[in-house]
């Protein structure tokens, strides 16, 4: 009898938590939505050095991948690793794409 109690509250505290997730997924989409009507975020990239790596942010740029979902990328090169992680640290550039060692060294002054 027991068993059978617990299977009747599980199958509840499944409904409960799916019922929860609709709720979240809709209301992200709702949100979603919003944005996209809106203005496109702006947003600075900033990259130390031209590599290969950095390619698919141009081309993404060039095709305009990023305002078809309502993002404004400025990708923006920034003369060496640790003036990139400066202006991360003040808020200037908002993602940025270097070298481990230049995030590990602001991070161990504080930065």
């Amino acid at each position: 009898m027991w068993a059978k109690g617990t299977s009747n509250m599980n199958h509840h505290n499944r409904r409960i938590v799916l019922a929860a997730l609709v709720v979240i997924a809709s209301s992200f989409f709702w949100t979603l939505q919003a944005f996209s009507a809106s203005a496109p975020a702006k947003y600075v990239v900033g990259y130390a050095t031209y590599t290969a790596r950095i390619v698919p942010l141009w081309l993404a740029k060039e095709q305009g991948f990023f305002t078809k979902y309502g993002i404004d990328v400025d990708p923006v090169f920034i003369r060496g690793a640790p003036t990139l992680v400066a202006g991360m640290a003040a808020g200037s550039i908002h993602i940025g794409r270097t070298g481990g060692s230049a995030i590990l060294a602001a991070r161990f002054r504080g930065t």
